[in-house]
């Protein structure tokens, strides 16, 4: 090989670039061995960078953003994790999707004779990171400061560093700030989980019924129908066990209290104030002497454990509380403290006639209700669903309050009324499962096609019903069948199509199917508006007195 293309530490030349060099049509340069990059000139570059930042106004920096230094530790940890690619580890590189190992960069220090070494003992790494540099007052780190011997000092030890020695560099552990307490708020913002970590948990074991589960679902009518035997008919034939507990303070703790040594072992579980009165004496009260089955109240109710013959161990509750998914399934009967209270009305209006959630809810509240539904009553725990589509903001992500990706309801009602925008959402394809953009246009759309048209429509009645018969106004009846046969064919025909509206809204709104209702609302509008209201106008008007004296009444009307 051609010494000029001899591969020099890390640094080599590509296999096409030593061909074509070789060919004569390019020619590589590098640097003659023993010299490194001039440490003034790198020296030179970061005085020119600080003083071109302390040079910045304002301005400058609000346009470069935050420097480094400015965000919190905890913070900027936080945000390397979630940059770097899943199933990335320390000492590897992210390329393409698949993970090689850093080539390990040599670290040549010179030795005391002259000579080359590597790595060093810590207590003379950190004297010389004591030690005075350069004279731009700031040592320099890296291959900027770096000078090596020629080659021929140079052995195969000087191109090799330990690969733990090499780790520690590349990815130094990282620290916990001393501030942790006052970043705490902005850590539990992020998105990002801080941590996962294995805890044991309780379970319903929800498998032993779950074939029933799917049999009760063929009892509940659902809007759209695929969702019965699609996606909440799937997620009920794979269901699983569900984990209960949750090991928080807040929340309603789990009644149960188990012994605290495992040599007598005994597990009792409470579902009532009376229950726990006859074993432990009295109920938790809070400070005010009211029951209170909170913690830390309930926490206080302790008592020798039955089991144990020698009376040692104790029998305390559990420290872990419901999830609030529980609270949520326990709905139907919990709101009327069933079965304490209100068994009469409870029995008489379980299960519920209807229930409306967007389609993520057959895997959560739909379902926690069906299942505990089922283990209690072995009922469903409504008739009829209605799952709707996703609300999205106007970047097509799942509208949040946080991102503030949606246009501001109140804004909107300001703007366009509270019926635009409920108009808007009722005829979308939302109501029929798929999903629906937030804008703005929609609703002003809404307004202009149907608002508008319905409100001149009925202007223009109550306008000339006013002033028919003289003044004295149209009084509204009853059309009987004597009536009808006298009326033109175009009144006839707007008030049959008119019952037929009546009746096929009805029907669809019986069947939860607001979209359609919407869609013939619509349909007789334009019916309404832009035929027979224009093609009448001209009836009207000769009916009107003000209207037909000569004086008032123009040509081209």
């Amino acid at each position: 090989m051609d010494a000029a293309l001899q591969p020099r530490g890390r640094r080599r030349a590509g296999r096409g670039l030593r061909r074509r060099a070789a060919a004569g049509r390019v020619t590589v340069r590098r640097r003659a061995p023993g010299r490194a990059r001039p440490a003034r000139a790198a020296a030179a570059r970061g005085v020119r960078a600080r003083a071109r930042r302390r040079a910045d106004g304002p301005r400058d920096r609000a346009r470069r953003g935050p420097r480094r230094r400015d965000v919190p530790p905890a913070v900027r940890l936080l945000r390397r994790a979630r940059e770097r690619p899943p199933g990335a580890r320390r000492g590897l590189r992210h390329d393409r999707g698949r993970h090689r190992r850093r080539a390990p960069r040599p670290r040549v220090r010179r030795g005391r004779h002259g000579g080359l070494r590597r790595g060093g003992d810590p207590a003379r790494r950190a004297r010389r990171r004591a030690r005075p540099v350069h004279d731009a007052g700031r040592r320099l780190r890296g291959r900027a400061g770096l000078r090596r011997e020629p080659d021929d000092h140079r052995g195969p030890q000087a191109r090799r560093r330990p690969r733990r020695a090499a780790r520690r560099r590349r990815a130094p552990r990282a620290r916990a700030p001393r501030d942790l307490p006052a970043l705490l708020p902005a850590l539990l913002a992020l998105p990002e989980p801080l941590i996962y970590k294995a805890v044991s948990s309780w379970f319903v074991r929800v498998t032993a019924f779950r074939d029933r589960m799917v049999e009760l679902n063929q009892e509940i009518s659902w809007t759209p129908e695929h969702i019965k035997d699609g996606q909440f008919g799937k997620w009920l034939e794979g269901a699983r066990d569900w984990s209960i507990s949750r090991n928080r303070y807040w929340g309603s703790p789990i009644p149960v209290w188990q012994s605290d040594d495992p040599a007598y072992p005994r597990v009792d579980v409470y579902g009532s104030l009376a229950e726990l009165e006859r074993d432990f004496g009295r109920v938790p009260t809070n400070e005010a002497g009211e029951p209170d089955l909170h913690r830390p109240f309930i926490d206080e109710l302790t008592r020798s454990n039955p089991d144990d013959p020698t009376g040692r161990s104790t029998m305390r509750r559990i420290p872990d509380v419901f999830d609030v998914w529980f609270d949520s399934g326990s709905m139907p009967f919990a709101q009327v403290h069933y079965p304490f209270e209100n068994t009469e009305w409870f029995e008489h209006h379980f299960p519920g006639d209807f229930i409306v959630e967007y389609v993520g809810q057959t895997r959560g509240w739909f379902y926690l209700l069906h299942v505990l539904s089922t283990a209690l009553f072995d009922r469903p725990a409504f008739r009829s669903c209605v799952s709707h589509g996703i609300i999205l903001g106007d970047d097509g992500r799942k509208a949040s309050k946080s991102l503030r990706n949606f246009p501001d309801p109140m804004e909107m009602f300001d703007a366009y009324g509270s019926d635009a925008v409920r108009w808007s959402l009722m005829s979308s394809p939302v109501l029929r499962g798929g999903n629906l953009v937030v804008a703005e246009e929609n609703i002003r759309d809404s307004v202009r096609q149907v608002l508008l048209p319905l409100w001149s429509t009925y202007y223009f009645f109550t306008l000339y019903a006013g002033a028919a018969n003289g003044g004295d106004g149209y009084v509204a009846r009853t059309v009987g069948a004597d009536d009808a046969a006298r009326l033109g064919a175009l009144d006839g025909y707007v008030l049959a199509r008119t019952r037929s509206l009546v009746e096929r809204t009805t029907a669809l709104l019986d069947a939860y199917d607001v979209a359609a209702a919407c869609e013939a609302v619509r349909e007789h509008l334009d019916v309404l508006t832009n035929w027979y209201v224009r093609t009448q106008r001209d009836r009207f008007w000769a009916e009107d007195p003000v209207r037909s004296t000569p004086s008032t009444r123009c040509s081209s009307c």
